[in-house]
């Protein structure tokens, strides 16, 4: 493992945080599928994984260390705003927004879910009203502000600015909602229907009136992300 490290290390060019080298101090960390469905990537495959990201979606702070041996993959943020957190790495749509807060966190949810497949694992974020780390709160605060003012540089392209709002969508707590609602008139399908999704997975009612406008003038993604979250939002005001 502390090969592996050094492999990253190096071909990143950046010291690992240490949060992340901790992660893996305990041997069940290098367990392989026949344990979790999910197998440790060799250095070759990962920086192959790597590359691929690199040129679909310009992201180079995540590495892929896992995978589930279907063209799916499990990366960590090794640097950045988001550094330590965990994401999936989906071969048919790629959204690299956190799923985990950290390695710890995404073994935990393994151990306790060993014949879970990949898509039927518990995952963090976003975060139910229920969450209440608030360590971890302030921290997921913070990466927000940190990826709005990314947001700000005038020469972000399309593809990177989609992956920032995926990931702020993500890590928004509930008490702060109200800023993703302006997200569902953005001229990007995959913004517009994931703030849908967001809104509907929390039920927040206050958006009801701008999903509806949705649901009518959106655009397709955007409309039936809207239509569905609507329904979570009338069942969550009948109960």
């Amino acid at each position: 493992m502390d090969n592996l490290f050094n492999q990253i290390s190096t071909f990143l060019n950046i010291s690992l945080p240490q949060e992340i080298m901790n992660a893996f101090d305990n041997s069940i960390y290098l367990k392989h599928k026949n344990d979790f469905l999910i197998r440790l990537l060799s250095f070759e495959e990962a920086t192959e994984v790597y590359s691929y990201l690199n040129e679909e979606v310009n992201i180079s702070e995540v590495f892929p260390l896992w995978t589930d041996d279907n063209s799916n993959y499990v990366g960590v943020y090794m640097f950045g705003s988001l550094t330590g957190r965990v994401c999936f790495i989906n071969h048919e749509e790629i959204d690299l927004s956190p799923v985990y807060p950290n390695v710890q966190t995404l073994i935990k949810i393994l151990l306790e879910n060993p014949e879970s497949d990949w898509y039927e694992l518990p995952k963090y974020y976003p975060r139910s009203k229920e969450h209440t780390d608030e360590l971890q709160l302030k921290q997921d605060v913070q990466a927000i502000k940190e990826l709005t003012n990314l947001l700000k540089n005038p020469e972000l392209d399309d593809e990177k600015r989609t992956q920032y709002l995926f990931s702020i969508m993500s890590l928004t707590p509930y008490t702060q909602l109200h800023e993703i609602i302006p997200l569902l008139e953005d001229s990007d399908m995959w913004i517009q229907e994931r703030a849908a999704e967001i809104l509907g997975f929390h039920r927040y009612v206050p958006a009801r009136e701008k999903l509806d406008w949705v649901k009518e003038h959106g655009q397709y993604n955007g409309k039936m992300a809207a239509e569905l979250a609507l329904k979570k939002i009338r069942m969550e005001l009948k109960n």
